[in-house]
């Protein structure tokens, strides 16, 4: 399964233009094992593909985005999944690593401690995806994606930007949860 299916899942809900103006958070840390000047610029994406920030990285891979609030789609219903509000506007970021302007990977913050492909995940592996809500919102139930794959969701999402996590209980599932593991740390997947 892939990093995608998520952002599929979101995308597939139609667009709605009713969204605050008034909130943001902010994404920071320090890219382990960096080696200096292999980024020196991030952006984050929505799955809108907004532009929702954007910072330098430093020399010893220090980094602050703050986050702004992206266009967003209606979560709507979604198949055998339980929804707090079915008319609540969600969005995932993607950041991606440049150096010179040039795209030289994504950023997630994951226990991967060699991470080299990005759009797959490993049983056992947890990837964060950022998410954001323009309320406090809950998903909660299997959604079947096809006849030997399902995504599991778990996820209470608060008003504004969430840290959720990606990760593959099986080879035929990946689980969304809210519950965030403490060792988990930013890395470059490289392209």
């Amino acid at each position: 399964m892939t990093i995608s299916a998520l952002c599929l899942i979101i995308s597939s809900c139609g667009n709605n233009p009713d969204i605050p103006t008034n909130t943001y958070n902010t994404m920071s840390g320090t890219i382990a094992d960096y080696t200096t000047g292999a980024v020196d610029s991030l952006k984050c994406f929505s799955n809108n593909n907004d532009l929702v920030g954007t910072c330098a990285v430093s020399t010893d891979g220090k980094f602050s985005i703050t986050l702004s609030i992206p266009t967003g789609n209606k979560i709507g219903k979604l198949n055998n999944l339980t929804v707090s509000d079915t008319s609540a506007i969600v969005s995932t970021a993607l950041t991606i690593g440049y150096k010179n302007g040039i795209k030289k990977g994504f950023i997630f913050k994951t226990n991967m401690t060699n991470p080299t492909n990005s759009a797959n995940i490993g049983i056992g592996n947890v990837i964060i995806v950022f998410c954001y809500s323009d309320r406090d919102l809950t998903i909660k139930g299997t959604n079947n994606v096809s006849s030997t794959e399902s995504i599991i969701w778990d996820a209470t999402l608060k008003k504004g930007w969430n840290e959720m996590t990606m990760e593959a209980p099986s080879t035929q599932s990946i689980l969304y949860s809210t519950t965030i593991p403490p060792d988990l740390k930013w890395r470059l997947f490289p392209n």
